[in-house]
């Protein structure tokens, strides 16, 4: 590592072309332009930027991706600042020197300071291998519950033919009878876990995909189309029709030719033991996490949405 040039800098725009390019050549996919500046919060000015930018004569190699979130505590008069983990790459080159390592604790210094009391992450296999090597805790995973609706060679067909905008029209107009403005933050009624802040930054950053907030039968959901239909968050009460629901979620997809809708929950939670009652659970996300501050709760107490992700 004596031998490498490299130098840290926190995430700017000035980064963001570079960034873009080197997220291209190693993964094999192009994100768009505002990608970076979007999912990082670039362009809120109150969001802190914990994130490190890898560079090796004036040219960036490396990035090591963390986001800043808030969490409502049990008593609900302030908020615990917890660090996520999103992008993680480095060129082929500069691996197994030491220096992705360095950029790592130069974040984790940089959270600390400011005042994080943890940091996690869902994990790839290759972050989740890393992140054990540095020490972190497993907690409660994610599963996955699918609700096939039509043929997957039929939505390879529509795929072909460029109907994705027409997908989105015809499920945005069945979705329309199930809008709701309901308050994310008031729904949680278990003193004891702690659930993300959803305020209006955070959704700001959430603002390279399209979401749609709906109540079906009693049920709250907040899910976005890709090339499927995932949900992101889950909330049922005693009054919830659970499986009046999925029919009627299901018809909405197909109706729209959405191949699948698949719900991502944390394994412990109540919602995902419900929907274990219908739909098959399957293993989803890998999650772990890093405690910052000796006297900070335990992570297991933190409630955790796939909405929370970073790419959702």
């Amino acid at each position: 590592m004596d031998n490498i040039d490299y130098q840290f800098e926190s995430l700017n725009e000035g980064h963001i072309k570079e960034l873009t390019v080197l997220f291209s050549e190693i993964f094999n996919k192009v994100v768009a332009a505002d990608y970076f500046i979007i999912k990082y919060g670039l362009n809120i000015p109150e969001i802190e930027q914990l994130s490190t930018v890898l560079l090796s004569k004036k040219r960036v190699i490396g990035f090591i991706g963390v986001i800043g979130q808030s969490f409502n505590t049990s008593d609900k008069l302030k908020l615990m600042k917890i660090g996520f983990t999103g992008d993680f790459f480095l060129l082929e080159k500069y691996r197994k020197t030491g220096v992705f390592k360095k950029a790592y604790e130069r974040s984790l210094k940089l959270i600390n300071e400011h005042e994080y009391e943890h940091i996690y992450a869902f994990h790839s296999d290759q972050t989740y291998k890393v992140c054990q090597r540095w020490g972190w805790t497993d907690q409660i995973g994610f599963s996955r519950f699918h609700l096939k609706t039509i043929p997957f060679s039929t939505s390879r067909i529509i795929n072909k033919t460029g109907l994705k905008t027409w997908r989105i029209k015809q499920l945005e107009k069945r979705l329309i009878p199930f809008s709701s403005q309901v308050n994310l933050n008031l729904l949680l009624k278990e003193k004891d876990l702690l659930q993300q802040n959803y305020d209006a930054a955070f959704f700001e950053m959430k603002a390279f995909c399209t979401h749609y907030l709906v109540e079906i039968e009693g049920c709250i959901l907040f899910m976005k189309y890709d090339y499927l239909l995932t949900i992101g968050f889950v909330h049922f009460t005693e009054y919830s029709k659970i499986d009046k629901m999925l029919n009627t979620l299901k018809r909405i997809a197909r109706k729209s030719l959405i191949h699948d809708v698949v719900f991502h929950l944390q394994g412990n939670l109540p919602e995902a033991i419900e929907l274990n009652k219908y739909l098959k659970e399957k293993t989803s996300f890998k999650i772990s996490s890093l405690k910052l501050q000796e006297d900070s709760p335990e992570f297991s107490s933190v409630r955790l949405n796939f909405m929370d992700m970073d790419v959702f």
